[in-house]
């Protein structure tokens, strides 16, 4: 008696060993396509079923599968997808799922060799890439080890993320990207890695990747509006007006009635990269002492007036000898911290009197008024860390002469 239990225990035991596994379908799969009745969806999925039984999509688990042997049938369990499928199996590389009207069809891959080709394909850092040549759409994708993807576009005033899995074949040359990735995801073929750049064929259309390098370094504003107030509230730089450098309007005039414009450079960090969107801003000039005229264009709000975006204008910038000293803001509670700073950019080395302060919305700045060229600032930092957080630098480009 104890022997036929024995035997019956090891029967079962075995029964849903074998149900469970299948020599063929374990393991990783790429879920490429589905059929329905006369309809037919490409997809780009990963797949695994593993040794246990789990069932995982995209590395997350699931749900479960269990192989009936006797019934040759995949049974799943997992959401949109559960069901008892008829196992079409011609090939140990390729498997097709069949549930009434419903296909499932999927290629078997090698995900330990992929995540090696990964990592020795040169693949893994940020780049910067473009679809039909578009101006406005700046793009940051970015590969990590072993197998996970992410892309950042920004647009004016709009920013989106995505996330997905890549998959390099260094033997085939070419590279799956899985996910919500416009203009890359899906089979990209006759992939060229350069150390700077990446070039394949999406779907027949070329695509170029450009590599990102960090030439921006990051300054991060630590100061805080507390730092600027003693523990009665009361403000500490009431005198700080009296140590800019700019206090005489005329003579702001006429040291900038030769200059055209002042050409900056701002560099906006993505968020989540050590990437900037870079963008080049003309602030025009116009000053002229007989008639007691001084205008510089604000262009530190993000645009100039050669590139307004639709609906928008660009704010009036006029002096007169009452406006406020500190350039270009009116509402700012601020301190100076260093009278004699030198500071370089592309348009030339300047001393400086810095700046820090804090505007009414909680965004920290600190500026670089150039001593001796009164209404010229050589550099801004905006940063603003909230959920609409931002960190630009404006850096001097050019002071063009008339």
């Amino acid at each position: 008696m104890l022997h036929k239990i024995i035997f019956i225990l090891l029967f079962v035991i075995t029964l849903n060993s074998t149900a469970q596994k299948h020599p063929q379908i374990k393991g990783d799969w790429l879920l490429s396509k589905t059929t329905n009745k006369n309809t037919s969806q490409n997809l780009r999925q990963l797949v695994t079923f593993n040794q246990d039984g789990k069932l995982l999509i995209q590395n997350i688990p699931f749900g479960t599968w269990q192989y009936d042997k006797k019934e040759n049938l995949l049974i799943i369990k997992a959401k949109k997808i559960s069901g008892n499928y008829k196992l079409n199996q011609q090939s140990a590389t390729e498997m097709q799922l069949i549930k009434k009207d419903k296909s499932l069809f999927f290629s078997k891959i090698n995900l330990k060799q992929i995540h090696k080709d990964n990592a020795n394909s040169g693949l893994i850092g940020l780049w910067e890439f473009k679809i039909n040549n578009e101006i406005q759409t700046h793009r940051i994708v970015t590969f990590k080890a072993p197998d996970k993807i992410s892309l950042i576009e920004k647009d004016t005033g709009i920013e989106s993320r995505y996330s997905g899995i890549w998959l390099y074949q260094n033997k085939e040359k070419q590279l799956v990207i899985i996910g919500q990735m416009k203009g890359i995801r899906g089979i990209n073929t006759k992939v060229n890695i350069t150390t700077n750049e990446v070039n394949f064929l999406n779907n027949t259309k070329p695509v170029n990747l450009t590599k990102v390098k960090q030439v921006v370094s990051i300054e991060h504003l630590n100061f805080t509006e507390d730092d600027f107030y003693t523990k009665d509230g009361d403000y500490k730089y009431e005198d700080e007006a009296q140590k800019l450098p700019w206090t005489d309007y005329y003579q702001m005039i006429d040291d900038l009635s030769n200059v055209s414009h002042l050409v900056y450079k701002r560099a906006s960090l993505v968020t989540g990269t050590k990437s900037f969107e870079n963008k080049i801003l003309k602030a025009d000039v116009t000053a002229n002492l007989n008639e007691e005229i001084l205008e510089i264009d604000n262009i530190f709000n993000g645009f100039d007036r050669y590139n307004l975006p639709d609906d928008t204008q660009l704010k009036p910038n006029k002096y007169n000898q009452y406006a406020s000293k500190l350039y270009p803001y009116e509402d700012i509670t601020y301190r100076v911290i260093n009278t004699t700073e030198k500071i370089t950019v592309p348009a030339g080395t300047f001393t400086c009197t810095v700046v820090e302060g804090i505007s009414n919305f909680e965004e920290k700045i600190k500026i670089w008024m150039v001593n001796d060229k009164p209404g010229i600032i050589a550099k801004i930092i905006k940063e603003q860390s909230d959920d609409f957080g931002h960190y630009i630098i404006y850096t001097l480009q050019k002071i063009v002469l008339k």
